[in-house]
Order: C-alpha cells, then structure tokens, then sequence
C-alpha cells in the first residue's frame, strides 16, 4: 500500500469529549481503544490498526531519528496485562518481563480531562502516556523489591536454554538491590530498561517470597528485609554473605546520592517527556554535577547517562 493511500484511510483524530463518551457509555471499550492505538493493534471490528481512530497521533511520536514508535513497548504491556495479546506462561521459570507484567497495576482515570479547562486530544493521549510510565515504573520497583528481599535472578541462555544464578554483587542484581534500598522510582521511562531481558526468576522461589514476606515489604525496614532475608536465602539453600557486601558498598555509594540528587532537580513534577521544553539538556546535568556535586567529567557523564530517559539520549 502506498504512503497515500495510508494516509486516505486514517480517521481524523477524535475529539476529548468523543473519547469519554466511550468510557461513560463502555470502560472496556474505551481503556481498548486507547491501549490498541499505542500498541499498534486494530480496533473494533477492524482488521487492520491502518483505519484505528487514534493511529495519526500515536504514528506521529516517535524516537527523534530511529522511526521507532516512542510508546508501543509499553503499550504493548498493557495490551498483554488487559488480554488484548496472549501470553504464554509455563515451566520452572517466570521472565522478569512477565513478572513485570503482572506487578502492573493498570489503572488509568477515565476523568483525566478534568485537571485542565480545555484540553486537546494531545494533551490527553500524552497524558495517558504519563500514567502508563507510572504503572510500569511502578512493576519495575516491584522487582527491585524481590531481589532486595533475597530472591535469585537467573541469566537464561535463549540459545541453549541453559540457567545460571546471577551473584549479588553481579549485574542487574547489584543495581536492583541499590534500586529498592534507595526508592528509586523513575518514572519516565519509554520501554523497559536492558536488564529485564535473558533474565527471569524461579517460580518456586518466589512462592517461597509470599511464605516470609506475604504479598509486599512495603511496610517493612531496611532492617527487618535484611533480618528476613538471611532465612529466606537459606530455605533456598543459598549463601546470604555476597548479599551482606554488595549492600554496604551501595549505600555509602556517591554516585547512587547523585542519581538521586538528578533525578528530583531534573526529573520531578515540572518534567513531562512530551513537552521538550521540560527536557534537561546533557551538558547543562554534566555541568552541575561536576561544580554542585564535586563529579569529575567521567563521573558526571555516567550518573547522567543512567538517569536519562531512553527518549532524551543525546540531547
């Protein structure tokens, strides 16, 4: 099909006040209509995602210079948490990113329109975005949390189907330990980050979790994980001293402060990843590092590098 004729079949876009009048009238409709059109999946009765209502915006945000669509990994999350795409699920492993999935607390406010006077479509589908970021940043913390808590990831081989543990003080486990010990929820993100995949936990291990902690450690210190932990990883039958170092060294760690630190000054309430004026230009984030913090060059670099947005490399 030429770009043309594409271009002949899409809808104009809908108007806020169309699009909740579907959720007054069908929820269900209404939460399909918005997850099919960042997942790029049809509509209604429609067997191609070319005519869905919502596809000349969602076709619009991209990645600045790839073409990849800015939002379809999340959507697509959501599109399998709601049923819209299957999952299969089976065997002695659970994969970090299917965990993920069913840590997502998918709920999006049908009543979003009310926190402006007027608002327009794009404000509305941005918005959207905005809360899909929070549910999913929201799972990855959840995961961040099991480790923290004592259980295993393990590193699948995709080629040979092999399994091996990944230590404590090895990657990702040694960052998503830091990442619950410093409540580090980032919630702009645009897909998930390189340590959810070839990555996944036991399923026994973590009903083994729900027997010690129940079904979350929210409420619990740092203390009290660390006092349960030590029995946890010995009902697994694994040595808790790697734990023990890698938790030390990550708490009197200066760059995981500064992350933190960049992530309130240029990440927080005024920051919003569809609007570029909000976007922190990378060498002004270097720049205060380096004279605020006391960060040599390298440093700085690299706590920016990690607290940026995937979206936002480069600018």
């Amino acid at each position: 099909m030429k770009s043309s004729d594409k271009k002949s079949v899409t809808p104009d876009l809908p108007t806020v006040e169309q699009i909740e009048k579907i959720a007054n009238a069908d929820q269900e409709q209404w939460i399909k209509l918005l997850i099919t059109g960042g997942a790029r999946l049809p509509f209604g009765s429609s067997e191609s995602y070319d005519t869905h209502p919502l596809r000349e915006y969602f076709d619009k945000h991209r990645f600045g210079g790839t073409g990849e669509p800015i939002h379809l990994e999340l959507f697509t999350l959501c599109a399998e948490k709601i049923g819209l795409i299957e999952r299969a699920i089976t065997g002695e492993y659970i994969s970090l990113r299917d965990v993920i999935i069913d840590e997502m607390d998918l709920y999006i406010s049908p009543r979003m329109s009310e926190l402006l006077p007027e608002p327009t479509i794009e404000w509305y589908l941005a918005k959207l975005f905005e809360e899909i970021q929070e549910c999913v940043a929201y799972a990855l913390q959840g995961v961040a949390e099991k480790v923290a808590c004592g259980a295993p990831i393990y590193r699948i081989n995709h080629m040979s189907g092999e399994t091996s543990m990944v230590a404590d003080n090895d990657q990702p486990s040694a960052f998503l330990i830091g990442k619950r010990l410093h409540r580090d929820v980032s919630r702009h993100i645009s897909g998930l980050p390189a340590w959810v995949q070839g990555h996944a936990f036991k399923n026994s291990d973590l009903d083994a979790l729900k027997l010690f902690y129940g079904d979350s450690a929210l409420e619990l210190t740092d203390e009290q994980i660390s006092a349960r932990r030590v029995g946890f990883r010995s009902h697994l039958g694994i040595d808790y001293s790697s734990h023990t170092k890698i938790q030390t060294s990550l708490i009197s760690s200066k760059l995981m402060d500064a992350l933190q630190e960049v992530r309130t000054r240029y990440y927080g309430p005024n920051f919003s990843i569809a609007d570029q004026q909000t976007w922190p230009k990378q060498k002004d984030v270097v720049e205060w590092l380096k004279t605020s913090l006391n960060l040599s060059e390298r440093e700085a670099s690299a706590v920016d590098i990690v607290a940026r947005p995937d979206a936002l490399r480069g600018k």
